[in-house]
Parts: C-alpha cells; sequence; structure tokens
C-alpha cells in the first residue's frame, strides 16, 4: 500500500480542532528533539525539529500516530506515508529504511507510539480469526491508512490519562 497525500493536505492543523489538540498536547510534552518515555510505559512520544536522512532502522511493533510533520517508511521497495491523515501499524519486528521528510524548529515532526504486544495480538486473532482466511498473499508486517474519528478520539483519551497519572 502507497498511501500519498499532499503537503496541502497534511500541513493544516487550524481545520481539525482534534488533530491540533493532539499536536499541542504531544509538544507540551516534549520540550527537546527526540523519543520521550510517558508515565504510560507502553506510550512515548517524539520530536523531531528537522527532516533526517533516509536510514536503515528496526521498527519493533507499534501503532503510531502523527499530529504534525510526515514521515516515510520503505519495506522491500515500498513506500509507507504516516503523516496526520495516515497513521502506521507495525506488527512484527521489521528492518526498514526511515525518513522524517516534514520537520522545521516552527513546525516540528511530532508522533505518538504506542507499543504492541505481539503476544497479545497473535492471542487475539487466534481467538477471533476465521480459521479458513481469505487473505491472498504474504502481510509485509506494515498496514498504513488513513486516520478516522474514532481512533483520533481514542488517541485523545490516552493522552488525556497523561494529566492525571495515577
Amino acid at each position: 500500500m502507497n498511501l500519498i497525500a499532499s503537503m496541502s493536505e497534511v500541513t493544516p492543523r487550524a481545520g481539525c480542532p482534534k488533530l491540533a489538540e493532539l499536536a499541542d498536547r504531544i509538544a507540551r510534552l516534549t520540550p527537546d528533539d527526540g523519543i520521550h518515555a510517558t508515565a504510560i510505559d507502553a506510550l512515548s512520544l517524539v520530536r523531531i525539529s528537522t527532516p533526517t536522512a533516509c536510514t536503515p532502522v528496526v521498527y519493533e511493533p507499534r501503532l503510531c500516530i502523527v499530529a504534525q510533520g510526515s514521515k516515510v517508511a520503505t519495506l522491500d521497495g515500498q513506500t509507507y506515508h504516516y503523516n496526520p491523515l495516515n497513521y502506521l501499524v507495525v506488527s512484527v519486528t521489521l528492518p526498514v529504511f526511515g525518513q522524517v521528510v516534514e520537520a522545521t524548529p516552527e513546525h516540528p515532526y511530532l508522533c505518538l507510539r504506542l507499543d504492541i504486544d505481539p503476544e497479545e495480538v497473535a492471542g487475539l486473532i487466534a481467538d477471533t480469526a476465521d480459521h479458513e482466511s481469505t487473505h491472498a498473499g504474504v502481510d509485509p508486517g506494515l498496514y498504513a491508512a488513513r486516520v478516522n474519528t474514532p481512533l483520533m478520539d481514542a488517541v485523545l483519551r490516552l493522552m488525556g490519562l497523561l494529566d492525571t497519572p495515577q
């Protein structure tokens, strides 16, 4: 799947209050560039202020929701774009090439990463899967799709938990 969105579609935060809220929350909790741990073990926040070089990296199983800026991941010649319009799911540990392609000091790349426990996912699949799968081919382990309202609402509720850690 090769999802491409024009930069004019990706950058306007004012047109989407929920996206603006997510970006503001991440920016507040990431005062400088880097990966920032949170009070929720599986949740980390990322801030990068300049585009990066295309670099080989190992992606662990996780959900990545970008609030601002954009990034690409390339696996076996297939490029996955994730940005405020598209999220990325990594279902297995994979060697990929990653690159932040849109980031400035004024509008840094801001991302929420939620680690996924592969054993939990395997259990869910085993419990709910139809044993006669109609899926043809091999799943590459990466999936990018449009961010929708229920997902954004859930992400904002998760971020709200950081305001009242127990």
